[in-house]
């Protein structure tokens, strides 16, 4: 294996032609227009009167979806759900909020899903970049400015959903978090940036630890969204394998099979996302399946989120991992940005109907 210097700017430039690496540095200002321009969305009386809300959308623009939903899903008043598909569940209706995430607004199945929320009477909010979704859109429109990939956008995103929902009442007390959110994500880019030598960069030593193995992401609580980002980041940005469970119920099936087959020892790192929102009970859970897993020979890393917030310690872990999956791509020798394979496989499908 060549050893692939993670502090030479050569690297980089040869590898980030489409400059990923700007995307990442750009999270603290994506925090702040997120949330601003959530606000300021023009939302009709009525829609906040409501028995559940469905946010549909497909890879990064889900995510932000998922995050929120970990973030607020013991505060929010009403149940919420993300809904990857073309269809919806069958209570959605005229007292349900759907909100339509797509980036481009040309994705098949987000479309799909607003068609079906149309036709039942839904309260509608499209968010997106432009296209079809929001040229449609009867309702509210929330849009997203950053420019990159959806993945790369995802923070701009959550934040625009964070005060969208605010804006229709369904949420109180997180004007203080999100006002702190960007000057804290701005010291987290600084920890983690191309910059800080590898000697000194936690995400730098984390992706050479785990250079040549499968990654398994486990988070608990409001970081299992954060896991499911994690293993995405690695899957595009890395153009690699990556796994994610969740605890405790990773203690309840997963640690059974640790030990076979034998190669397991050789090809996954566990990489355990923790919080001190967890509470004490689950973070037990983590301390001792941790052990068990390291006495079946593989490696485990807990990485725990900084904050003085929820939203904060949130973040901070979003913020690692994506400099993680960056500096992956680097040891894989891949651009970070292109995704041949996923566009390869959306060609055919588009080719043969």
């Amino acid at each position: 294996m060549n050893r692939i210097s993670l502090d030479d700017p050569g690297v980089r430039e040869r590898l980030d032609s489409q400059s990923m690496l700007d995307l990442l540095r750009a999270v603290p200002e994506q925090c702040a227009m997120g949330w601003r321009n959530g606000r300021a969305v023009d939302i009709p009386a009525g829609y906040g009167d409501v028995d559940a809300v469905v946010v549909a959308g497909m890879g990064g623009s889900a995510m932000g979806g998922d995050l929120v939903r970990g973030l607020i899903q013991d505060h929010l008043s009403v149940p919420m759900i993300i809904s990857r598909d073309y269809l919806l569940p069958a209570f959605v209706g005229g007292r349900t909020l759907v909100i339509l995430s797509s980036y481009s607004g040309t994705t098949e199945e987000t479309l799909s899903a607003f068609q079906v929320a149309s036709d039942r009477g839904a309260k509608l909010i499209a968010l997106g970049g432009g296209g079809k979704l929001l040229e449609a859109a009867p309702g509210p429109v929330g849009r997203i400015y950053a420019e990159g990939m959806p993945r790369a956008v995802m923070v701009e995103s959550m934040m625009l959903l964070l005060g969208i929902l605010t804006k229709c009442r369904l949420l109180t007390d997180v004007e203080a978090m999100a006002g702190r959110l960007p000057e804290f994500a701005r010291e987290q880019v600084g920890r983690f940036d191309a910059d800080v030598p590898e000697l000194e960069n936690p995400a730098k030593l984390l992706a050479r630890s785990l250079e040549g193995r499968i990654p398994v992401v486990v988070g608990a609580g409001a970081l299992a969204p954060v896991a499911r980002r994690w293993k995405a980041q690695f899957n595009e940005n890395g153009e690699q394998w990556a796994i994610i469970d969740e605890m405790p119920e990773f203690n309840h099936n997963t640690i059974q099979g640790i030990g076979l087959p034998g190669a397991a020892a050789d090809l996954l790192h566990v990489v355990t996302l923790a919080s001190e929102d967890d509470g004490s009970r689950t973070l037990r859970q983590v301390e001792f399946g941790g052990r068990l897993v390291t006495e079946a020979g593989i490696p485990v890393t807990v990485v725990p989120a900084v904050g003085d917030d929820p939203l904060a310690r949130l973040m901070s872990l979003v913020i690692y991992g994506d400099f993680v999956s960056y500096y992956t791509a680097m040891l894989n020798e891949v651009d970070p940005t292109g995704i041949p394979l996923i566009a390869k496989l959306k060609a055919r499908m588009a080719a043969e109907g």
